[in-house]
């Protein structure tokens, strides 16, 4: 992936360079760890961020190498074991409950989706869009969407907050009344017809609904039983239980030069979604990523086949490319991913190149709306987590901070 236009390159440059350079002055070359600490630790006291964690996890050794900086839960200092909420990195769990349904025999990647939610026959796609009134025309779907497709991010469904479209349709239907009650993935029309473009969107809402309905389970208690229980995941829930409240990271809103606060102890209510809802640590989440390392197994439990993972993390959009999005709310979301060529898998963005000093080609991985990220590293037999809790997502200072982890990562 290349380095996106608003990223301060010299800066991080500099800083790797300055934390090696001591070996100029007859001093060892620093070792990783400390160029990591030293650089995380950095971005904290010059305010770039206000919290960060960091998590390194081996194939084999499991986490060789995690740091935390900055603040934690009510403003005490932030700890390698505190929970965030990783909002759409609940997207990849999705996708491997799916596939343990696939090779169950109980779903099929090419089902149609209304095998399972009717309503999505009737979806329409979005065929002309007028912006003096926000009417639009639309024609039906010119063929089915498929559960692959939901996983991909090719079914023409898309978030309202990376499309102005959706996002004026959405405005209207706030003053109408005619949006509340409705599931988020039936309440916009198509962007396009399924299969013809890649566009960020509601589709892994719509896959939770379908787990439960097709494994009888619902949502919450699913993952537990056939992915977190198993993986020994015990800090990850889509309700922090309230003897762990007290470690629970605070969320952070820019503000101008710097951040407010916005304390949290969870949602109001547990949102229990397919495309996010969970709360989980950088520990925790290790395990998960260890586990695709290791082809769907770990510590002799079997999450999935070694040809699901592999599914898992091939391109599954061809000739499409996973182009960056502009944003339709910029106090939530900057535009994003970054330009470059990027394929999508099921659940995660794929690295189509591999460039000097960054990740290497195939490996692939995702994001949360506070600026959580995590990406698998199959070549390297490794796999990183980034853990942030602000917004906007993909702000500046944020991506600063993540490709001066992988700099740092790559150049030792």
């Amino acid at each position: 992936m290349r380095i996106g236009p608003h990223l301060n390159i010299v800066r991080i440059t500099t800083l790797v360079l300055a934390l090696r350079c001591v070996a100029l002055h007859g001093q060892p070359l620093l070792p990783e760890k400390q160029q990591l600490d030293q650089f995380l630790d950095s971005q904290i006291a010059n305010g770039a961020v206000p919290s960060v964690a960091v998590f390194i996890v081996d194939k084999s050794k499991g986490i060789v190498y995690q740091h935390a900086s900055g603040k934690g839960n009510k403003g005490s200092e932030l700890r390698t074991d505190d929970l965030f909420a990783i909002y759409s990195m609940t997207k990849p769990v999705t996708a491997v409950a799916v596939l343990q349904l696939v090779e169950q025999g109980k779903l099929g990647l090419d089902d149609p989706v209304s095998r399972y939610v009717p309503e999505f026959a009737d979806l329409p796609v979005i065929k002309s869009f007028d912006w003096k009134d926000t009417t639009y025309t639309t024609e039906p779907q010119s063929h089915p969407i498929t559960i692959r497709q939901l996983l991909s991010h090719t079914s023409g469904l898309a978030y309202d907050f990376v499309s102005n479209e959706l996002e004026a349709i959405s405005a209207k239907m706030e003053k109408t009344g005619t949006k509340k009650g409705k599931k988020v993935y039936l309440t916009f029309p198509l962007l396009f017809q399924p299969g013809t473009r890649w566009h960020y969107g509601t589709g892994t809402e719509a896959l939770g609904d379908i787990i439960a309905k097709v494994s009888g389970e619902s949502l919450d208690v699913y993952f537990k039983r056939h992915i977190f229980d198993p993986l020994g995941m015990k800090d990850t829930f889509f309700e922090v239980p309230e003897e762990k409240k007290s470690r629970l990271a605070d969320r952070y809103q820019k503000n101008g030069n710097g951040y407010t606060a916005r304390r949290s102890s969870g949602y109001d209510k547990p949102v229990i979604l397919g495309g996010y809802g969970l709360f989980s640590t950088g520990q925790d989440y290790s395990r998960f990523i260890q586990c695709l390392l290791n082809d769907g197994s770990l510590d002799g439990k079997r999450l999935l086949a070694s040809a699901s993972v592999k599914e898992m993390s091939r391109n599954q959009i061809g000739g499409l490319n996973a182009n960056p999005l502009k944003s339709a709310n910029p106090g939530l979301t900057k535009s994003f991913p970054e330009a470059g060529n990027l394929k999508f898998g099921l659940g995660s963005i794929i690295a189509g190149t591999t460039l000097e000093g960054r990740r290497s080609m195939g490996s692939y991985g995702w994001a949360g709306i506070l600026n959580t990220f995590f990406w698998i590293d199959p070549a390297r037999q490794t796999g990183t987590i980034v853990m942030m809790q602000q917004l906007p997502f993909f702000d500046d200072p944020c991506l600063e901070t993540l490709h001066g982890v992988e700099s740092i990562l790559y150049a030792n």
